[in-house]
């Protein structure tokens, strides 16, 4: 089984020290279109997370089964997932 949690850290790294470079180079552009290849990497994998089996999150009390009609924990109606996002600001 594949740790898609390393893979992402390898590529945010990455992603990172390619921006790192790219300012000192002279490249901003680089740097800025990095950073957000870095945080979107990092907003899907979290994203994941949530709805991946292997977790490790504890199952919904069979109440909340019953109210909610699922037994994925922290997913309901999708809002908390979908409000995992990024911001990338330029001083």
């Amino acid at each position: 089984m594949r740790d898609y949690r390393k893979e992402i850290g390898k590529r945010v790294a990455a992603e990172l020290a390619g921006a790192a470079k790219a300012m000192p180079d002279g490249k901003p552009q680089q740097a800025l279109v990095k950073l957000k290849r870095a945080d979107m990497a990092g907003q899907r994998a979290s994203q994941k997370r949530m709805t991946d089996p292997r977790n490790g999150f504890q199952p919904n009390a069979p109440s909340t089964i019953a109210a909610k009609g699922s037994d994925q924990p922290l997913i309901d109606s999708g809002i908390l997932r979908g409000a995992i996002t990024y911001v990338v600001k330029e001083d």
